[in-house]
């Protein structure tokens, strides 16, 4: 089995549709759901699923501090993956992931989404911009780094603590300045990020305030 970890911290009409797909589609994974804190009824939710792996923080630890005590969590594990509570993930891209990571001595892989990088406005643009593997099912489109959710991970290019950078996402901070990690983007795998509407776009209903509340940035 291969450690999942499930944030959530509130926007808990996310919650009902991402985990219990999460669960149905992964059923080579072990599914870790940890909540940060939610006080719109997020954690009675999840009390009443009969969850194996369970923690309800009593405060917003923030999204860095959670990943980095998962870590410590699966230091023994080959591969880990990570998704949030606004990422709908299809049957098997688990295995699919991880495949295309082994087979192709990628450490950090992430399915293809509409948010695929701040600079490029389509698929093509990204892909003429990096480098690209093409694959039978897909392409991996090398980064300096990934985001945070639907990925699976090497666990042992984990190495230290990803330390909390303010007004850029740690994750992303963490991969910059650890350049021999090998990160992708497959397009073999489709994430629907429920906060997206298209290319690059949020959708109308997506809360910005929720990425200062997660610790994903911070305010000046």
């Amino acid at each position: 089995m291969i450690p999942i970890l499930y944030t959530t911290f509130n926007r808990l009409y996310y919650t009902k549709i991402t985990l219990p797909a999460l669960i149905e589609r992964t059923p080579n994974g072990e599914i870790y759901v940890v909540d940060n804190g939610s006080t719109d009824g997020t954690q009675e939710y999840l009390k009443g699923l009969n969850l194996e792996h369970l923690t309800l923080n009593d405060s917003n630890l923030g999204v860095t501090e959670v990943m980095n005590l998962f870590f410590d969590e699966t230091k023994d594990s080959e591969w880990i993956g990570k998704v949030d509570n606004d990422t709908l993930m299809p049957f098997g891209w688990l295995e699919e992931l991880v495949r295309v990571a082994s087979e192709n001595e990628i450490d950090i892989v992430q399915a293809y989404h509409y948010f695929v990088s701040h600079n490029h406005v389509t698929w093509d643009d990204f892909k003429n911009c990096n480098g690209v593997i093409n694959l039978d099912n897909g392409n991996l489109i090398t980064h300096p780094y990934v985001g945070g959710s639907g990925i699976v991970i090497r666990r042992e290019v984990i190495k230290g603590y990803i330390i909390p950078v303010e007004l850029i996402f740690g994750w992303s901070y963490f991969q910059v300045g650890r350049p021999e990690i090998k990160k992708a983007f497959y397009s073999g795998v489709w994430a629907d990020l429920l906060d997206m509407k298209n290319n690059n776009s949020y959708s109308d209903t997506a809360d910005f305030e929720y990425y200062v509340e997660t610790g994903r940035m911070t305010k000046h």
